[in-house]
């Protein structure tokens, strides 16, 4: 997407960062230098997965995939939205239960938006997106529990 003080690149088939940093610097690198543009105001990267689940005795189980450490007996519905200061930015989280439009299934979403705000430069747009997959890939892998893990290897079935 391209608008008068935006540009962004999204991939609804996201297999690594790796091949995503590489897609992402092929498309916007050719723009920044055919407009040359040479401040930034903003980076981010944004990460959202849906996680089906099956309610557990009537509950929401969200301990069994997050590591939140609430003091609650359980849920019967949830929605979490944060914002978490981090060394060069901020990072947006939102943890959210939704259900198919036919009513039949229930998700998590588990959403992340990394933001580096400051005096950034187009040059570096590659240690901008590392700096940012790292903090964000960090925060979600101290969130998520073993069960996920195990869910996303496919070793369980949620």
């Amino acid at each position: 997407m391209i608008s008068v003080s935006n540009i962004a690149y999204s991939s609804k088939d996201y297999r690594e960062f790796s091949t995503f940093k590489f897609q992402v610097l092929e498309h916007l690198e050719g723009i920044i230098r055919k407009y040359d543009i040479g401040d930034l105001t903003r980076t981010g990267l944004r990460y959202t997965n849906v996680l089906p689940f099956i309610r557990e005795s009537g509950l929401v189980p969200l301990a069994r995939y997050f590591k939140l450490n609430l003091s609650f007996d359980g849920f019967s519905n949830f929605e979490l939205r944060t914002v978490v200061p981090q060394a060069s930015g901020n990072i947006f989280v939102r943890i959210e239960q939704v259900v198919s439009t036919d009513q039949t299934q229930e998700a998590f979403v588990l959403d992340f938006d990394y933001a580096k705000k400051d005096q950034l430069n187009a040059r570096n747009l590659p240690e901008y997106l590392d700096e940012s997959h790292e903090c964000t890939k960090r925060f979600f892998e101290r969130l998520i529990t073993d069960d996920y893990r195990k869910i996303m290897r496919g070793e369980i079935i949620s």
